[in-house]
């Protein structure tokens, strides 16, 4: 009969003793091999994680416990296959380090004697709940609707409600949008720029833009002269005063609108019209399409002159 502390042989059968687990965890005469596989060290500590983070470890994990990045601290020294996970938000690698939340795993990729990012940060991964981007308010969407941000995390996204179908590109190239309801809530002014009013100019009309003298001045844009060409518009009224003439953007000031229209310069100064001037001599100029009755998204494109 062979006999130790674990277990006996009689007539070659091994059985094994009833022992104290405290008396396993104290025999430094055992070898305490490490698991090849990762344990989730918290249920959450693995949500979000993709395939590649994972598949991209090393081949053996060794749990080394939770670290506290409140304080931005360092790295630290590791063993290839060694895992922390985050408990307090914070930085690892010192105040220039990565930022972390709560649940990220920081793994060691290569053996380092720890210390700043610029020193070991490229010897460890950084697999984090972060990578997600979750939605936030409505429910559900639909299918085909642009998304939009919100807030200034970059992680947070929500239905805007604008089709994508319908952004198209106006004449020119320029973006514009076919459904009206996608751009009203544009600014309402794109680039401005301060001029002379020459003459009476009002709200909602469409200017062009001259030096004379060395003065900048706008005067009301009319199709019936190539020399008044569209180049912005006015949301306030001026007379032989200066102005400021949006480049760009909402034109907020006009009524008697088609939406989803397009819309020209007009043979009457200063005024736009669905209708393409036809006569020899008038300039062609596309303006914009409208967006509502008062609204006008103003784009203006390349003209040309009828002869």
């Amino acid at each position: 009969m062979t006999v130790n502390k674990y277990f006996s042989i009689v007539n070659g059968v091994k059985t094994l003793k009833q022992v104290d687990a405290s008396e396993l965890n104290n025999d430094a005469s055992l070898v305490k091999a490490p698991l090849n596989v990762l344990p989730a060290l918290d249920g959450s500590a693995l949500t979000g994680l993709t395939a590649s983070q994972i598949s991209g470890l090393p081949a053996a994990y060794l749990p080394k416990g939770a670290k506290d990045c409140s304080g931005s601290p360092n790295y630290p020294a590791a063993t290839a296959g060694d895992v922390y996970y985050i408990s307090v938000a914070g930085k690892i690698g010192g105040a220039s380090g990565r930022v972390v939340a709560v649940n990220d795993l920081i793994v060691c990729d290569v053996t380092n004697g720890g210390g700043d990012q610029a020193t070991v940060g490229a010897d460890f991964s950084i697999a984090s709940n972060e990578d997600a981007i979750v939605t936030s308010a409505a429910a559900s969407s639909v299918d085909g609707d642009v998304v939009v941000f919100d807030s200034t995390s970059g992680k947070i996204i929500k239905e805007s409600s604008i089709a994508s179908a319908s952004i198209a590109l106006a004449p020119g190239g320029v973006l514009d949008a076919y459904d009206g309801s996608a751009l009203t809530n544009l600014p309402s002014q794109a680039v401005t720029i301060s001029a002379l009013a020459d003459g009476a100019i009002t709200a909602g009309d469409i200017v062009a833009m001259e030096y004379v003298g060395g003065t900048l001045k706008a005067k009301k844009a009319n199709a019936t002269d190539a020399t008044l060409q569209a180049a912005g518009f006015a949301l306030a009224s001026a007379s032989n005063a200066t102005i400021d003439i949006h480049l760009g953007g909402l034109n907020t000031s006009l009524s008697g609108l088609t939406a989803n229209l397009d819309y020209y310069l007009d043979v009457t100064a200063g005024k736009i019209s669905a209708t393409i001037p036809s006569t020899v001599g008038n300039v062609v100029q596309y303006v914009g399409k409208a967006v509502s009755p008062t609204k006008l998204n103003f784009l203006p494109g390349d003209s040309i002159v009828i002869a």
